[in-house]
């Protein structure tokens, strides 16, 4: 059996409060000339002006030689518009948009205290994408930018796209209360997500799903797409819904995103605390949840062998007492009758969408014996230390995040590594919006 060790190549990001993450699995297959992105939508809560500056969608390009850059772009009015850069050799090179209209818009708030809300895009085709173009091979990061809630992805080029997905996204939050004291209502409803990014005309996509859309209020959807269409998929919140396990197939190649608004990791824990405190203010003010965006592989680039290692741990954290307070792996099954281990051990058997869970406490040596998707989950920070509300808000950094994992066939032996750093919440004097940056390393020995 293989000994799993960890030096530390999935990155991650942590913050006081933002967390952003994109994976470091930079090898050559990741490079290409052509990729087409879509921006499920976040949480943005806009407090001041400042604020409404600084949430932003980026798209990072990074080359090792000199590149010509386009970025095309189309906002929810269908208005397409175009910027070039040149990124010099070894360099990156930053595109910023404002996120307002070229987010997707879904069923719940996207934006707090400011902003005209925008029509809802559920159950119909949206125009906001954006494709990227260069003249030589590059790396692709995208990004979305909230004050509160950030993620990142490592994005597939295009001629990596595929026409059958399995998803691995993360359970809704269906936490709705009221106060029995002050009679104050805790909405922390956010639901589980995915898009879809058609790049060629007369595209049909359906979609089995696992749980029922907010929508349709369905487990089944059909769709027609032309080129540059995108179309939204939020989960219905009044259970623990999650997307996990659905199975997306298309006539022709497409971008597919999946993910959370905004989530508590594990989801569990809102419910626990609560049992302990007898409180949901705890829920607003000292326990971290965040924005969760991956670019989801298609099966194609799927395997039977991963290596997970363990994350590094906020400062000052401590597992919440009395709770499942622990970062997650994920296995999603592609197939009927897959195996899994996990250190050599038989741990589930699984039909296709099937979904196998487990704390991740320690480096894992996860096989199938068919192809599986596998992801990991950073879990949420809080403030509660000792079954107590600790003082201050920087007393731990880092808000929870999802990862995909590279199969080991996909390994290389040099990589080029981009750590996200964008704007700084506008009305703190910190240069950085994200000042602790780690880079994760792993491996197996036999």
């Amino acid at each position: 059996m293989k000994n799993v060790f960890s030096l530390f190549i999935a990155m991650f990001l942590c913050f006081t409060s933002m967390s952003s993450q994109s994976v470091a699995q930079l090898d050559s297959s990741a490079r290409g000339t052509e990729f087409w992105i879509t921006f499920p939508p976040n949480v943005h809560i806009l407090n001041n002006p400042l604020d409404q500056l600084a949430d932003s969608l980026f798209l990072f390009v990074v080359s090792d030689q000199e590149a010509n850059v386009t970025v095309e772009f189309t906002n929810f009015y269908g208005e397409t518009s175009s910027e070039s850069f040149t990124v010099p050799a070894n360099g990156v090179g930053v595109f910023q948009k404002r996120w307002y209209g070229y987010e997707l818009v879904g069923g719940q708030n996207s934006s707090i205290n400011s902003e005209v809300e925008l029509p809802i895009q559920l159950g119909q085709p949206a125009p906001q994408h954006f494709v990227v173009t260069s003249d030589v091979p590059v790396l692709v990061y995208g990004m979305s930018q909230a004050v509160y809630s950030t993620d990142a992805f490592l994005a597939i080029p295009k001629r990596h796209l595929g026409r059958h997905h399995v998803l691995l996204t993360y359970e809704s939050d269906s936490e709705f209360r009221v106060d029995t004291t002050t009679t104050r209502i805790f909405d922390n409803r956010m639901p589980s997500q995915f898009a879809v990014l058609a790049t060629e005309d007369s595209t049909e996509v359906s979609m089995q799903l696992t749980t029922n859309d907010s929508f349709f209020d369905s487990d089944s959807i059909v769709v027609q797409l032309n080129k540059g269409e995108s179309y939204l998929v939020q989960a219905n919140m009044a259970i623990r819904s999650d997307f996990s396990g659905s199975v997306v197939r298309s006539t022709k190649p497409i971008s597919v995103f999946t993910g959370h608004q905004r989530a508590y990791v594990p989801s569990s824990i809102v419910r626990e605390i609560h049992e302990i405190t007898e409180s949901n203010e705890f829920l607003e003010s000292n326990l971290t949840r965040d924005y969760l965006l991956e670019q989801s592989p298609s099966l194609k680039h799927l395997g039977t062998e991963y290596v997970v290692g363990t994350y590094v741990a906020p400062r000052d954290m401590q597992v919440l007492n009395g709770t499942d307070d622990t970062d997650k792996v994920r296995v999603v099954a592609v197939y009927d009758n897959t195996t899994v281990s996990v250190n050599g051990t038989d741990v589930a058997l699984l039909n296709t969408g099937d979904m196998y869970e487990q704390q991740l406490t320690r480096g894992l040596h996860i096989q199938g014996t068919q192809p599986i998707h596998v992801g990991a989950l950073k879990k949420s920070s809080s403030h509660f230390i000792n079954n107590s509300i600790t003082s201050g808000r920087d007393t731990v950094y880092g808000d929870p995040f999802l990862v995909y994992t590279a199969d080991v066939q996909q390994w290389d032996t040099a990589y080029t590594v981009y750590n996200t750093q964008a704007l700084p919440q506008l009305d703190v004097p910190d240069p950085e919006a994200y000042p602790y940056q780690y880079i994760q390393v792993t491996g197996t020995r036999e």
